[in-house]
């Protein structure tokens, strides 16, 4: 099963992360402009969402492993 769900994940991150930081991608040329302005609002706007919920996930996870290891709780 999660070798199933793995390639799609990996392409979800790599959409996500382009979306996100839409005019780095620009800048850059991984994004075109014409692409950008025709993706779906609706789409890019939950795409986003659970992209910068799972980057606050990820920092809130690392932080509290720190926390964790500092305090005693972690060994």
């Amino acid at each position: 099963m999660v070798e199933i769900l793995a390639p799609g994940f990996f392409l979800m991150i790599s959409v996500g992360a382009t979306l996100l930081f839409s005019s780095r991608a620009l800048k850059s040329g991984e994004l075109d402009c014409e692409d950008c302005k025709e993706f779906s609002a609706r789409l890019r706007r939950k795409i986003q969402f659970i992209y910068l919920v799972g980057l606050v996930n990820g920092f809130f996870l690392f932080s509290m492993t720190g926390l964790g290891k500092w305090v005693g709780w972690v060994r």
